[in-house]
């Protein structure tokens, strides 16, 4: 498409382009230099900068790529510092880097949260901030009499009105908005600097799109903007443009809109009574809710089986609910019929209106054989859904009220947010848990509820918490018990103490678990015992009770019938929601359910079982899986279950050089396991016999010594010498593994490519990680199964985009071996 402008309208000028690299912030970079700018990209990833740099190159426009995080003060002062030194000035800065993931505010961390805030607002602060400096009128590079220079925030009209799943990212954009208004008076009035934003609409081709609705949402999006169409990102470059030559240049302060009047549409939510009539509706039976979105996944399957859901063979069988929910059913369907623009299909709208007329008293989706059926039991098979394809079930997670309000997101979350549950294809037993959300405010208020969570977080030598996750991990499970009026017994762990020890006392976890929670947490001396007791029996509805450790019972670890006695006859009934300790059959994790009833799983405990079970034993494929580690002796049964399951196995780590040394390769002072070199040949073959791509490292990076300061450098596979060791893997694998990875739609992450706590090993681990990152963007499912994976991802910063990442280490590679949990099993079946 022709541009309105002249070619040389940013003649001379210097822009600077934060997320330049890929979609709308690519677009403004190839039409600045167009026009005539020369072209600084930032970016976080490496392989990106280079390939939107090359492309700019072969345009004729001057680019240059620098790889920094916004989010890091020291990253933008070096880039825009880097940016003057190569080009002499700076003329524009474009902020386009931002983070965007779909989460419920019900099921979003703080770390979540926060990682959007990061890269939107304090990235967008970070950059103006350090590029003040030479963006100012007189500024270095800068002629006096020409005034200063310009800023354009990409921000979005998400927090306009309200969107489904964007509290965090709604709130960020927000910000930018703000920062744009507060920076153009300041530096508009002091520094003749404008200050200018753009609110992109939905615009096609972007990651941000491809990973909020599947294609065929982003196909008929254009059906409810006012306009019908889609927006394409060479519009918000054209606006871009405009804000950032001279024929803006009497525009400051402005957030333009460019969005085909998107935001001005009807609202897409019920109307206030039909909200008022199905919340009530919903906290009576939240199920009816959970298994309409089911059904309107079906239809759309058996309509349209490219909306990417598998399609059903067997018949359709048409779910019967309760009477109460006939009429509330009716307005459901017509709002999607009016809002949903994948129901703008005559067909599916025909369905949807035949499934809304046929009703029968009975609460199931399966065939039935008799009456209503009220019993755990029954609504238990009413939520298994056959797959005929893999002779597995398939289990709705709930996703919460708002998924049926939204008739966009319906359709999308129920298909990648669905929990797989029932025997993988190792026989692993079934995970079909009763969990807490199961439970009514009939059922908790005013009972005592025992709480094994898993709070074992690290303190320093002053006995400040040093990392407080698990402790949030195990919020949403807490408040939701202390919302609905139960008593809180909390127990947990810390550390390994010999007896009674004071380093060990958990002390020092209440001034954060009554923080984050909004209430005073009472901490007893004991976890057992007549003081213990009494605290109890004073416990205030919606109270907490922390349990002093656990552990400094010997019987605890033995699981001692006596002792889990004890610590059951505290309570009314059990959660377990201590996953980073399922796999050990301890007093508190197993033994008290003998004597509690019900016994349910905590929302940590069943979210990490959806995962860790349901999304790898019924993958969406291609389905690969990365393992890494220094031994093969630690992940022979992850290998091995892995096998059964995934297309494509990636390894790396320290045990690549037993598989070298297997065949018939030099390793060098590299470590080997002789002993299971027969193995590591065994699952070659195994690998090949089924059809799994089975890809090691063609060449590694080596070092003289284990040591920071090591003298190193890159060989093949096959070209280790004498007296150097493999401590990661090398450029030519990461870019084999990057596009292996490219494939797939389902990635399970567990162990480090290298030696990553040694910044000259850590490429191979960071590059995984940045990787699943940009895949996760694309709607990939990303797992992170544990143990140093998450170290790994905490470390680049990515932590934030991942779909999963298991809180537990020696219970995530058990689960992943196809072992049974003793905590897990313990715990009554749905």
């Amino acid at each position: 498409m022709d541009s309105p402008f002249k070619p040389d309208v940013l003649k001379g000028k210097v822009a600077l382009i934060t997320g330049g690299g890929s979609g709308i912030g690519f677009e403004i970079s190839s039409q600045f230099g167009k026009h005539g700018a020369s072209i600084a990209i930032m970016g976080r990833r490496k392989q990106v900068l280079d390939a939107a740099v090359s492309d700019l190159r072969s345009l004729g426009i001057p680019a240059v790529g620098f790889e920094g995080d916004v989010r890091k003060p020291e990253d933008a002062r070096r880039v825009v510092e880097s940016t003057f030194n190569h080009f002499g000035k700076v003329d524009i800065l474009v902020n386009a880097a931002a983070g965007n993931f779909l989460a419920a505010a019900e099921d979003l961390s703080t770390n979540g949260f926060r990682t959007v805030l990061d890269i939107d607002a304090v990235g967008t602060f970070n950059m103006c901030r350090e590029a003040l400096k030479y963006l100012k009128k007189g500024g270095p590079g800068r002629d006096s009499s020409s005034g200063g220079g310009s800023i354009l925030n990409i921000s979005a009209t998400l927090h306009y009105t309200a969107s489904w799943y964007q509290i965090h990212v709604s709130a960020a954009k927000a910000a930018v908005d703000a920062a744009t208004r507060n920076l153009a008076l300041e530096w508009g009035t002091d520094y003749e600097i404008r200050v200018n934003g753009i609110a992109p609409g939905p615009i096609g081709g972007t990651p941000g799109m491809s990973k909020l609705g599947p294609d065929e949402i982003e196909n008929k999006a254009g059906d409810y903007i006012p306009l019908y169409k889609l927006g394409e990102k060479w519009d918000i470059a054209m606006a871009a443009l405009y804000l950032s030559c001279d024929s803006g240049k009497y525009v400051n302060g402005l957030t333009m809109v460019v969005d085909n009047g998107q935001w001005l549409s009807r609202p897409r939510n019920l109307p206030k009574e039909a909200v008022k009539e199905l919340s009530r509706v919903v906290e009576k039976r939240r199920e009816m809710v959970l298994r309409f979105c089911w059904l309107k996944t079906q239809y759309c399957n058996d309509m349209r089986p490219d909306y990417g859901f598998e399609r059903q063979t067997e018949p359709n069988i048409l779910p019967s609910l309760v009477p109460e929910f006939s009429s509330v059913r009716q307005k459901i369907v017509s709002h999607t019929l009016s809002h949903c623009p994948i129901s703008r299909d005559p067909l599916l709208s025909s369905k949807l209106n035949m499934s809304s007329a046929a009703a029968s008293p009975a609460l199931s989706l399966l065939k039935s054989t008799g009456g209503v059926a009220s019993s755990a039991a029954t609504r238990a098979r009413a939520t298994l859904l056959p797959i005929t394809s893999k002779s597995k079930s398939i289990s709705t997670r709930p996703l919460g009220f708002s998924a049926v309000l939204d008739s966009r997101f319906t359709v999308h979350v129920a298909s990648k947010v669905q929990s797989f549950r029932g025997k993988g294809t190792r026989g692993v037993v079934s995970m079909a848990k009763k969990s807490v959300g199961d439970l009514t405010s009939a059922d908790l208020k005013g009972k005592k509820v025992f709480v094994r969570a898993d709070l074992n977080v690290p303190l320093d030598d002053n006995q400040t918490i040093t990392d407080d996750t698990r402790i949030r991990a195990a919020i949403p499970t807490i408040k939701y018990l202390i919302d609905n009026g139960a008593k809180v017994i909390l127990s947990t762990h810390l550390g390994r103490p010999k007896g009674v020890t004071p380093k060990f006392s958990l002390a020092p976890l209440v001034p954060r678990l009554s923080e984050l929670l909004g209430i005073e947490v009472k901490k007893a001396d004991d976890c057992i015992g007549p003081e213990v007791e009494s605290l109890v029996g004073s416990l205030p509805e919606g109270g907490v009770l922390l349990l002093e450790n656990v552990r400094f019972y010997q019987e605890e670890e033995k699981n001692d019938p006596e002792f889990a006695k004890k610590l059951a006859s505290l309570a009314d009934l059990y959660v377990n929601d201590a996953f980073g300790t399922a796999h050990r059959a301890h007093a508190s994790t197993e033994g008290v359910t003998k004597f509690l009833k019900p016994s349910v799983a905590g929302f940590l405990l069943q979210k990490e079982l959806d995962y860790l079970v349901g999304a790898v034993s019924s993958p969406k494929r291609p389905f690969a899986a990365i393992v890494g580690g220094s031994k093969v002796s630690s992940k022979i049964g992850v290998i091995e279950s892995l096998l059964e399951k995934c297309d494509i196995l990636l390894l790396g780590g320290g045990m690549i050089f037993t598989f070298y040394k297997a065949q018939g390769l030099s390793v060098g002072s590299s470590l080997v396991e002789e002993d299971k070199l027969e193995l590591a040949t065994s699952l070659l073959a195994k690998a090949k016999a089924k059809g799994v791509s089975l890809l090691l490292p063609t060449d590694v990076v080596v070092a003289d010594k284990f040591a920071p300061d090591a003298n190193s450098k890159v060989v093949s596979a096959s070209g280790i010498e004498d007296g150097w060791m493999g401590l990661d893997i090398g450029p030519d694998s990461i870019k084999t593994f990057n596009e292996a990875l490219d494939t797939t739609q389902t990635v399970i992450w567990n162990g480090p490519m290298g030696v990553f706590e040694m910044e000259k090993f850590a490429a191979g681990t960071e590059a995984i990680a940045n990787k699943l990152a940009e895949l996760s963007e694309k709607g990939v499912t990303t797992i992170i199964g544990g143990g140093d994976s998450v170290a790994a991802v905490e470390k680049v910063g990515v932590a934030g985009v991942m779909s999963h990442i298991s809180t537990g280490g020696g219970a995530s590679l058990e689960l992943l071996e196809g072992k049974v949990l003793p905590g897990v099993i313990a715990l009554d079946e749905a």
